[in-house]
């Protein structure tokens, strides 16, 4: 496990999924549902496949999770179509995503520390995100670690708001 303050009152974890307990999967599974943007009868499997998995602490407390996923081919190809992105998808073996933080997180900025210590697992690799596009925080923090915008919104299948594709070469 890595471990990264970015304040004195934040820490970022790193873990493979293979390296955490039965618990901290579970902690993990339980803030991803709670932010409503996975299908939960997949997100257990695509747990298993990532390379990486992001635990933001206070104190002992887990007030924020993100991944680094390793999407499915198809699922990869059908964002960037749906987008009419001008990236080839191809290059995409990564998807940054299952970012939540708790309402404490948030109001203290930590959203980018937790996407920056993620980044510095997948080196130079190219990686691409999805956020909607009402989430003015997200998109901030992206495109403060090197994301930016490709093609245009799409409609999200789980959501009102349309989805927004970012890239990260």
């Amino acid at each position: 496990m890595t471990s990264i303050t970015p304040t004195p009152e934040f820490t970022v974890n790193l873990q493979r999924p293979a390296e955490c307990d039965l618990e901290r999967l579970a902690i993990f599974q339980a803030l991803v549902l709670e932010g409503g943007e996975v299908n939960p009868a997949t997100l257990p499997q695509m747990i298993g496949r990532a390379p990486v998995l992001a635990f933001l602490q206070s104190d002992q407390l887990v007030v924020g999770v993100g991944g680094i996923k390793r999407p499915y081919d198809s699922h990869r190809s059908k964002v960037f179509a749906q987008s009419k992105a001008n990236s080839d998808p191809a290059i995409f073996e990564f998807e940054l995503g299952w970012i939540y933080l708790r309402p404490v997180a948030r109001s203290r900025h930590q959203v980018s520390p937790l996407i920056r210590a993620l980044m510095v697992e997948l080196k130079a690799a190219p990686v691409y995100a999805t956020s909607r596009v009402n989430n003015d925080r997200m998109h901030t923090a992206l495109k403060n670690c090197g994301f930016t915008p490709d093609g245009n919104p799409y409609p999200s299948k789980l959501n009102e708001p349309f989805i927004q594709l970012f890239v990260r070469k």
